[in-house]
């Protein structure tokens, strides 16, 4: 249905003989509108209009504005009987000095405005709405305050967007908004991904996935959805496939039991584009689906945007080159910030490499790498200079330097140093190690046993002695030193191009896992999912209790080293056999 045939669609009139009970609806209306709207959840009203001719809604502003924004959703932001509301209700709260009802006009205006992807327009009434509230206006003031923030994030003012959300934050906080203090939490965690602090980011998102948890009316919390989908994102940039997609099915599973069908859209573009190199097909159905609701209900041109951009990143992963190079290169022929044009051109660079036109993918790079210091993402120019390591040989070495200066220890950063071949250790069964698709072969059996102690050691790594311990106890300790040296060069020279992988710190030695696949890594990832209460397919929780109670390096059981380890790991899965409440 077009929008000029929706807005000559008028709901049907009550007869004469319920006047008093069309009364009675009008009055509850107003009463409720003010509460309703800051609550967000306006839409819980529609069904009381479909008995209403929205003419009786003159005289009455209140009624007026949150019918209005009760109608927002399937009218996909505004039409022409949208506008005569909200134009009546403002008329009357002008006559009557009414502020308070003028910033509840402009803050369903902002809502609209977003609606359409129009963050511009979206921040004037944002700004209309916090003049109008003041500090004394209630829950909308601090609300309208965040949204500012991602209104400056879109037009590129990131210092702007962080010191806003954060304003935003301490407001909320100071009166006890907790659903403002939700959603601060909720902009000020994305902002810090997109700029590659991923630290800080899980921690926001943590911190806000607990504010909502507190929240008792489900009204003040349907935000929460896009906090889980958010620690989804972060997840799938560390290379955490299982919790990734734990937190994925969480976000659509709030969404959709809310019914908040804008949320679930984004939600599925963002799956579509973090999941997209390890599952393309189902990231092709989520971006398709994205693509239909944005452009046939909603009709919102930014998310429209994204979900296309979400589409070209499926076939990228799906081999579909040329297909995925046409969409970003229309992509770039619309108007985006600095951020977003830089994350096309890294996707487009992608394209360009794989079609072996390794000249005009350095070309892209180098815009992109521009745009990315322009928006002050430290993480997408890391992206860049990675992938002019393999596009641009002449400066390789060089790249890579500027790459590694650029990350910190985090996995997100610490995947891109993945090669072509990359890591895997499976340490259930007997236990094997491959580079790429090719067992990995180590000049003694003590360089290989080293690899699976660090591996099972993860991020805290292993003191050198204790090392040398484990595996010559029986060994004087003075010859321990020259042992452990020759082991590392051992390990360094079979990894290859994963050497880099093997790390000595003073007299710590660290194995980073970031990228790689280490079997009882993601067990271990998933089984702590599941115990923090996120609850997972019934098939996939059967299999990872059976996947915790296989033995353990069969080649090495017994070893003393490895008891610790194989007791974790069957305590572990007796925990998850106990919560059959988490699964679906």
């Amino acid at each position: 249905m077009d929008s000029e045939s929706q807005d000559e669609v008028m709901p049907p009139v009550l007869p004469d003989a319920d006047e008093r009970a069309r009364e009675d609806v009008l009055e509850e209306l107003d009463r409720l509108a003010p509460d309703l709207i800051a609550a967000g959840r306006p839409e819980s009203v529609a069904p009381w209009l479909t008995g209403l001719d929205l003419r009786d809604l003159d005289g009455h502003p209140w009624g007026s504005v949150v019918a209005a924004a009760a109608l927002q959703a399937p009218t996909g932001g505004t039409n022409q009987l949208l506008d005569h509301l909200l134009m009546s209700a403002e008329d009357e709260f002008w006559r009557d000095g009414n502020e308070r009802g003028l910033g509840h006009v402009a803050y369903v205006r902002a809502r609209a405005a977003i609606r359409r992807g129009d963050f511009g327009e979206a921040a004037e009434w944002w700004r209309q709405a916090r003049e109008y509230l003041g500090e004394d206006g209630g829950p909308l003031s601090e609300v309208a305050l965040a949204h500012l923030a991602l209104a400056a994030y879109q037009d590129g003012r990131v210092h702007e967007a962080f010191a806003t959300a954060e304003h935003a934050l301490a407001f909320a906080r100071q009166r006890r908004n907790r659903r403002g203090e939700g959603v601060s939490l909720l902009y000020l965690g994305f902002f810090s991904m997109w700029m590659g602090d991923f630290a800080r980011g899980e921690t926001l998102l943590t911190t806000a996935r607990r504010v909502y948890c507190e929240i008792l009316d489900p009204d003040q919390r349907l935000e929460a959805a896009l906090v889980e989908a958010g620690l989804g994102v972060l997840y799938a940039q560390r290379s955490r496939r299982a919790s990734a997609e734990a937190m994925f099915d969480s976000a659509l599973r709030m969404s959709q039991a809310a019914g908040t069908d804008w949320f679930t859209g984004i939600i599925r573009i963002m799956r579509a584009e973090s999941c997209a190199m390890w599952n393309a097909p189902r990231s092709t159905a989520d971006a398709n689906l994205a693509i239909d609701y944005f452009s046939d209900v909603m009709r919102n041109d930014f998310w429209l945007r994204w979900a296309r951009r979400a589409l070209a990143i499926a076939d990228l992963y799906s081999g579909n080159f040329d297909a995925a190079a046409h969409s970003f290169t229309s992509l770039l022929e619309q108007d985006t910030n600095a951020m977003e044009r830089a994350w096309i051109l890294l996707a487009l660079a992608q394209c360009r490499r794989h079609a072996g036109q390794l000249n005009q993918a350095r070309a892209v790079l180098n815009e992109a790498l521009g745009l990315a210091a322009e928006a002050h993402s430290r993480y997408v120019q890391a992206c860049v200079a990675r992938l002019l390591t393999d596009v641009d040989t002449e400066r390789r070495e060089e790249w890579r330097r500027r790459a590694i200066e650029l990350m910190d220890r985090d996995p997100a950063y610490r995947r891109l140093l993945t090669s072509n071949t990359p890591l895997r250790i499976d340490a259930f069964g007997r236990g094997r190690i491959l580079v790429g698709d090719k067992p990995v072969k180590f000049a003694t059996r003590h360089a290989e046993a080293a690899v699976f102690i660090l591996a099972l050691a993860g991020d805290d790594g292993v003191n050198s002695e204790t090392l040398a311990e484990r595996l010559w106890p029986n060994v004087a300790s003075s010859v321990w030193p020259g042992r452990v040296r020759t082991l590392l060069w051992q390990i360094r020279r079979a990894l290859g191009d994963e050497s880099w992988r093997l790390e000595r710190d003073g007299p710590v030695i660290r194995l980073d896992l970031a990228g790689a696949r280490f079997d009882v890594e993601e067990a271990r990832d998933l089984a702590h999912t599941v115990l923090q209460g996120y609850a997972i397919p019934a098939e996939g929780h059967e299999a990872l209790v059976v996947s915790l109670q296989q033995p353990l390096l069969t080649a090495y059981q017994y070893e003393e080293w490895l008891t610790d380890d194989a007791v974790e790991l069957q305590h572990l899965s007796e925990r998850v056999a106990c919560r059959s409440d988490l699964k679906f």
